[in-house]
C-alpha cells in the first residue's frame, strides 16, 4: 500500500522529451550495417535488406521461454567455454554475436546519448515489468555498466501505472470513498495487468500481472499468416521482402482497429513484385488468438487475486499501444464485467510519466548490486571499449567529410547570394565539382587525416578565389553585429531602469506596444536592423506588463507578442544569428502553432544549421497550412536535396 496525499505537490508535472528525431517514443531496436552500430530510432531506419542484424527487445532474448523473441534472430548458446547465456547471433564487420545485456547496453547508449548532451539527462530510472523484475534490474544494471551510465533505481510497470493514475484522479475523491481501478497496459513486448484499491489519499495493489506479449508479437503472427498462405500457392517473400512484410503488418493492426477490413501493400514481396494483403478483423482476431487468451487469462488471475466485492465500483484504463485493439479491450472489459471508463492516461506515454512520478517522490526501488569483477562483465566491457573505439573513429571520418560536403555545399549557394558577383564562378565551380567527386570516388574510404587534408586544401584554393567576397560579407556581418550589440544593450539597460510599474488600462499599455511595433517596422524598411530590434523587444516588454485580461484582450495581446517574436526573428535572419532566429520563431509558434511564416524562418534557420530533417519537419507542419507557398515550397526542394545526398552518401558508403 501506499500513501500519496502528502508526497505529490499539486504543481507536479511531468513532460516527455523528444529526441533529435522529434520523437517522445524510441523504438527497442539495436542494429547494425558494415562497421556502424545505431540504436532507436537509427536502427528502425536500416534497410530491409539487413533485417536479420536489426534486434528488437533484446532483453526479450532473456526470457526464451516466453516466446517473445522474434524468430528471425535464432538463440546459441555462446562459443567460449562451457556458458549457456542466451547469445544473439549479429553478421556484421564489428560484431558477430552479443549477449543481451551487451545489445541492451547500446540501447541504452544511443537512446540517452541526445538527452545527455542537450537536455542535461543526470538522473536515470528504469521501469521493470511485475513480473520477473529482478532478473531484468540485474540485467539492466549490467547493461548499465557498460554503457557508463548511473542508473537511480528502478519502478515496476504497476507501480507507475498505478501512481499516475492515482495522481490524475483518485486525489479528487470524497474523503472516505474508494474505488476499484484495474490498469491494462499493452505495450510491444510485455502487457502489465494492475488492480489497486484507490482513496484520495493513496492506494493498496491487490493484484498484478505480466504477460511477456504484446502488439510486436501480434504484428510477428500477423506476418507468419501471410508468409504461410503465400507458400500454400508456392510463393515465397524475399528476405527484404519479409523484413517489409513485417514492417506492414502494424499498419494492417492499426487500420483493423477502426475498420472491419483492411488492406496494406508489401512493395517488392517476390523480387519485383508487390502484394496486397486484406484481412478481416474476425479472421486477426483468430490469428492472434493465443496472445489474446494469455492476457485475458492474466486478468482472471488479477480478478481472483484480488477478491473485490462483486459490487464493487470498477474503473477499467486500457493503455499502451497495442490497448487499441478492439478484441483485447472487449476481452478486458468481460473479465472486470465493466467497460473501459472515461478517464484516459497518454497511451504509449503512461509508463513513462508515471515512472516520472514514483521518481520525484522518491519511492523508486534501488539498483541491485552487481559483481564488477566477474569475467563475462569484464569480457563484455572490453568488447563496448572495442566497438565504442570503432564507432568514435567512423564519426569522426563522418564529421571530417560533413566538413568538406559543407563547404562544397555553402560555396554553391554563396554564388547567388548578396555579393556573390564578386566570386570568380569560372574558377570556383570546377573547384567544387573536383572535391564532390574526389568524396565519392578516391576519397570514399579515406581516413581522418586524408579528408582532413583535402578540406584545408579546398579551403585555401577557395579563400584565394573568394576573398573579395568574403571580405564583404564580413563588413556587412560586422556592421549588423555591431548594431545589435547597441539595440540588446540598450533594451537591457531599459529593462533594468524600467521604472514603468504604472497600472494602465489594457488599451493605453497595448497602444504602446503596437506603437513600437510601428517604430520598428519602420526602422527595419530603411535596413536599421539594431534600432528595429529594441523597439520591437520594447514593445513586447509593454505586452508582459498587461494584467487582469478577458479572453478577447488576451488573445489580441497574443497576436502582437506572437509578431513581434516573427519580426525579432528576420532582424536575426538577417545577422545570420541561427539559434535566436529558431527561439523567438518558436516563441511565436507556443502561441500560433499554424503561423506559416514562423514556421518557415525556423525551418531556413534549421537547414542553415545543417539540421535538415527538423527543416523538413517544419516545411512539411507548414506546407500543410498553405500547401502554395512559394518560399516554403522552395526551401522544401532544397531540404529534400540535401536529404537525398545524404542517402546516396550512406549508400555509397555501406554499399551497395
Amino acid at each position: 500500500s501506499c500513501t500519496l496525499r502528502d508526497s505529490i505537490a499539486d504543481s507536479l508535472q511531468v513532460d516527455v522529451l523528444s529526441n533529435e528525431q522529434g520523437s517522445k517514443e524510441v523504438p527497442s531496436k539495436v542494429g547494425f550495417q558494415g562497421s556502424h552500430r545505431f540504436a532507436g530510432d537509427q536502427a528502425a531506419s536500416l534497410p530491409a535488406s539487413i533485417a536479420r542484424n536489426v534486434i528488437t527487445a533484446p532483453q526479450s532474448f532473456l526470457f526464451p521461454e516466453f516466446g517473445a523473441v522474434d524468430t528471425r534472430h535464432p538463440l546459441n548458446d555462446c562459443s567460449n567455454g562451457d556458458s549457456t547465456l542466451p547469445f544473439v547471433k549479429i553478421d556484421s564487420e564489428v560484431c558477430n554475436g552479443a549477449a543481451p545485456q551487451q545489445l541492451m547496453a547500446a540501447m541504452v547508449k544511443g537512446t540517452l546519448a541526445y538527452h545527455t548532451a542537450v537536455n542535461k539527462t543526470n538522473e536515470v530510472y528504469a521501469a521493470v515489468p511485475s513480473s520477473n523484475c529482478e532478473t531484468l534490474m540485474q540485467a539492466w544494471a549490467m547493461a548499465a555498466h557498460l554503457a557508463g551510465v548511473e542508473l537511480k533505481g528502478f519502478v515496476t510497470v504497476a507501480d507507475s501505472l498505478a501512481h499516475l493514475w492515482h495522481y490524475r484522479f483518485a486525489r479528487d475523491f470524497e474523503e472516505g470513498v474508494s474505488r476499484i481501478v484495474v490498469i491494462a497496459d499493452v505495450g510491444a513486448h510485455v502487457t502489465n495487468i494492475v488492480c489497486a484499491r484507490m482513496t484520495s489519499s493513496g492506494y493498496e495493489t491487490l493484484s498484478a500481472r505480466t504477460v511477456f506479449a504484446g502488439g510486436h508479437d501480434m504484428d510477428r503472427l500477423l506476418a507468419l499468416h501471410f508468409e504461410n498462405k503465400y507458400k500454400e500457392t508456392g510463393k515465397s517473400f524475399t528476405k527484404s521482402g519479409r523484413a517489409r512484410l513485417h514492417q506492414r503488418m502494424r499498419a494492417l493492426k492499426k487500420s483493423l482497429s477502426t475498420m472491419e477490413k483492411a488492406s496494406v501493400e508489401v512493395e517488392s514481396a517476390f523480387g519485383e513484385e508487390s502484394a496486397v494483403l486484406s484481412l478481416s478483423r474476425a479472421e486477426f482476431n483468430s490469428i492472434i488468438g493465443a496472445i489474446y487468451n494469455s492476457i485475458c487469462e492474466a486478468a482472471k488471475e488479477v480478478r481472483i487475486e484480488a477478491n473485490f466485492a462483486e459490487d464493487s465500483e470498477i474503473d477499467l484504463e486500457v493503455t499502451g499501444g497495442a490497448g487499441r485493439v478492439p478484441v483485447v479491450k472487449a476481452g478486458l472489459a468481460s473479465v472486470f464485467g465493466v467497460a473501459s471508463s472515461g478517464r484516459t492516461l497518454d497511451d504509449t506515454l503512461s509508463v513513462v510519466k508515471g515512472v516520472g512520478v514514483v521518481a520525484s517522490i522518491g519511492l523508486a526501488m534501488p539498483v541491485p548490486g552487481i559483481d564488477t569483477d566477474s569475467e563475462e562483465l569484464q569480457a563484455w566491457l572490453k568488447d563496448e571499449e572495442r566497438i565504442h573505439a570503432v564507432q568514435e573513429g567512423l564519426a569522426r571520418t563522418e564529421a571530417a567529410r560533413n566538413r568538406i560536403e559543407s563547404l562544397v555545399y555553402e560555396m554553391r549557394e554563396a554564388t547567388t547570394r548578396k555579393h556573390g558577383e564578386l566570386i570568380d564562378k569560372a574558377a570556383l565551380m570546377p573547384l567544387l565539382e573536383e572535391a564532390e567527386d574526389w568524396l565519392f570516388e578516391d576519397g570514399l574510404n579515406a581516413d581522418v587525416d586524408a579528408l582532413n587534408t583535402k578540406f584545408a586544401s579546398v579551403q585555401e584554393s577557395v579563400k584565394g578565389i573568394c576573398q573579395a567576397f568574403f571580405d564583404a560579407v564580413d563588413a556587412d556581418k560586422a556592421k549588423a553585429e555591431e548594431e545589435m550589440r547597441k539595440a540588446e544593450a540598450e533594451a537591457a539597460a531599459q529593462e533594468k531602469e524600467d521604472h514603468d510599474f504604472r497600472k494602465m488600462k489594457f488599451d493605453d499599455r497595448f497602444k504602446l506596444a503596437e506603437k513600437n511595433k510601428v517604430e520598428g517596422n519602420e526602422l527595419f524598411k530603411d535596413g536599421n536592423f539594431g534600432p528595429a530590434a529594441e523597439r520591437y523587444i520594447k514593445a513586447i516588454q509593454h505586452i508582459s506588463k498587461l494584467f487582469d485580461m478577458n479572453p478577447e484582450q488576451i488573445e489580441k495581446s497574443n497576436n502582437l507578442k506572437a509578431s513581434c517574436h516573427g519580426n525579432l526573428a528576420v532582424c536575426f535572419l538577417k545577422l545570420e544569428s541561427w539559434e535566436k532566429v529558431v527561439d523567438n520563431c518558436t516563441k511565436a509558434l507556443e502561441i500560433n502553432g499554424k503561423n506559416v511564416k514562423a514556421l518557415y524562418r525556423r525551418a531556413l534557420a534549421l537547414f542553415n544549421k545543417k539540421d535538415y530533417d527538423e527543416s523538413k519537419k517544419d516545411i512539411s507542419a507548414a506546407l500543410q497550412l498553405d500547401a502554395e507557398d512559394a518560399a516554403v515550397k522552395s526551401l522544401g526542394a532544397k531540404v529534400d536535396r540535401m536529404l537525398a545526398k545524404q542517402k546516396q552518401k550512406e549508400k555509397a558508403m555501406f554499399g551497395k
